[in-house]
């Protein structure tokens, strides 16, 4: 019995049978001491303290636990356990002066108790919580906080003006230095306003933490404005991630692109992941994006230790193809004109990119959109010889030159020749009819061996909008034979790691599977 209880290949097996179950976990603890010890070393899940009584529990993505009332009961607890800690605050509706009062003074409580212990923090809030935040770190010794989240959703904590938060005037303005934390994101998912003023709380909270934390290097934000000064960083962030959301055309605040090129000036040197990208809730054919012109730039003396670079919105963070091609030293390179959106031609940018045939002997992850043409899909092998990861988006405009069904054949047999290749993404507009996407399964089934996981994404678009559709393929199209057909293609397509179909539906089925390590699930 002592041998088993010693044994880590028995513990790890136990301990996958329990994903996620701290309870069960906090039990396993108690068999041995090996066990205490491995169980301790695990990522726990985070404590999820709800002070929200209006967040309806189990209700879909108001689900943030049960409501925690003021009188927290945490003594029990063991230290190691609270090394993750996610809190969702009330909003205005339930707040006053008094009620204010009260909630800090249970998570002041709360955090000292378990200061030494907390590695990452995460905060739920409506707008204006800013003050509240700054309130916690200054008087909440928290010595060992590597991760701090924040995000600012005004319709999941139902939040209908401002959250009562703080007297700002009376929040000390130094906040204690953070020596430890190193990963910081500011994600605003919904607000009641869309105006630079509204959340300039958070945005001051964000900027204090900022300089408080030497040894910062992740830095994420999503919101429709940004004003960071470089200068206050201490010189090691390695990644920046901005999305930047313009869903709201009459409040768009294009400072937020001058702040950013000063920003990025100040980071330059010791940059070597920086992600840009944007969220327009408008079609692309009626978005005016000639407002963006000369707003922004890259730096002038380039990127020097910059190792992946995604810019997910070219048409607004506008970046000239000879300064793209003086980054030598990246490995990772995203590149598209709107995210998350189809467009029946081509982009002009991409497309402009691969003529010039400029070659990135280290880039081993790529991926490109709006590609028009079998010419330039042609040109990525030459171009990017290291390549172990490719993503493409065909525009359909491309496939109007070819037979329909046959497309996605063609779009593949331009990646028959590449060697090294081991992950394959291709969005793009499947066949019209059920045999024929049997046909192009039958052609996938001997495609490349050595590439291990292929993922195929319908997209088109219609005349009037740059919507995606699902591709359905009607019950009625698979009769005997093609069941039949399908069904002797799924040994040779099992060969692979994996081979993934999304956007499409085979009658009510959504999407299509086939994996080496699982059986095939019968859709039909």
């Amino acid at each position: 019995m002592e041998e088993a209880l010693s044994n880590t290949l028995i513990l790890d097996k136990i301990i996958s049978r329990f994903p996620g179950n701290s309870k069960d976990l906090r039990k396993l603890r108690l068999v041995a001491k090996l066990w205490d010890e491995v169980v301790l070393s695990l990522r726990i899940p985070e404590i999820r303290l709800n002070l929200n009584p209006l967040i309806r529990v189990g209700h879909g993505p108001w689900r943030q636990g049960p409501f925690v009332s003021t009188a927290l009961s945490y003594s029990s607890l063991y230290h190691k356990l609270a090394r993750s800690i996610h809190v969702t605050l009330p909003a205005n509706e339930t707040s006053g002066p008094a009620a204010v009062a009260s909630l800090l003074q249970d998570i002041e409580h709360f955090l000292k108790y378990f200061s030494h212990s907390i590695q990452s923090l995460s905060v739920l809030g409506g707008v204006n919580m800013g003050s509240l935040l700054h309130t916690l770190f200054v008087t909440c010794d928290l010595p060992n906080l590597r991760e701090l989240s924040i995000t600012v959703d005004d319709w999941k904590v139902q939040t209908s003006n401002n959250f009562v938060g703080i007297d700002g005037s009376r929040v000390p303005v130094k906040i204690p230095a953070q020596p430890k934390l190193v990963k910081i994101r500011y994600i605003v998912a919904t607000k009641v306003n869309y105006n630079s003023a509204c959340g300039a709380d958070e945005q001051k909270f964000l900027r204090n933490v900022i300089a408080a934390a030497p040894n910062l290097e992740e830095l994420e934000i999503r919101d429709g404005y940004f004003f960071i000064p470089g200068e206050i960083l201490g010189g090691k962030l390695k990644s920046f991630k901005l999305n930047w959301m313009i869903d709201r055309i009459s409040n768009l605040d294009l400072t937020s692109l001058l702040n950013l090129n000063k920003f990025l000036e100040d980071v330059r040197v010791y940059l070597e992941r920086l992600e840009l990208g944007v969220d327009v809730q408008v079609f692309s054919r009626v978005y005016n994006f000639d407002q963006f012109r000369d707003k922004f730039h890259l730096p002038g003396g380039g990127l020097p230790k910059l190792k992946s670079f995604v810019n997910g919105g070219m048409r607004i963070f506008k970046c000239p193809i000879k300064e793209l091609e003086k980054m030598e030293g990246l490995k990772h390179l995203n590149l598209c004109e709107v995210p998350d959106i189809s467009h029946r031609r081509g982009s002009v940018l991409i497309n402009g990119i691969l003529k010039r045939g400029h070659v990135w002997r280290n880039v081993t992850s790529l991926r490109l959109c709006g590609i028009e043409s079998s010419s330039m899909l042609e040109r990525i092998g030459p171009m990017f010889p290291s390549l172990k990861k490719l993503s493409v988006t065909v525009s359909e405009w491309m496939r109007s030159s070819y037979y329909p069904d046959n497309f996605l054949v063609m779009v593949f047999n331009t990646f028959e020749g590449l060697t090294g290749l081991t992950h394959l993404t291709v969005l793009a507009p499947f066949p019209l009819l059920f045999s024929s996407f049997l046909d192009f399964l039958e052609y996938l089934s001997t495609f490349s061996p050595e590439v291990r996981h292929v993922k195929l994404e319908h997209s088109s678009c219609t005349e009037d909008s740059d919507s995606t559709d699902y591709k359905v393929y009607r019950i009625l199209e698979v009769d005997t034979v093609n069941r039949g057909r399908f069904y002797g293609l799924v040994p040779a397509l099992r060969k692979r790691n994996s081979t993934e179909f999304s956007g499409v539906m085979f009658g009510r089925h959504l999407g299509l599977e086939f994996r080496k390590d699982s059986e095939f699930v019968p859709i039909f």
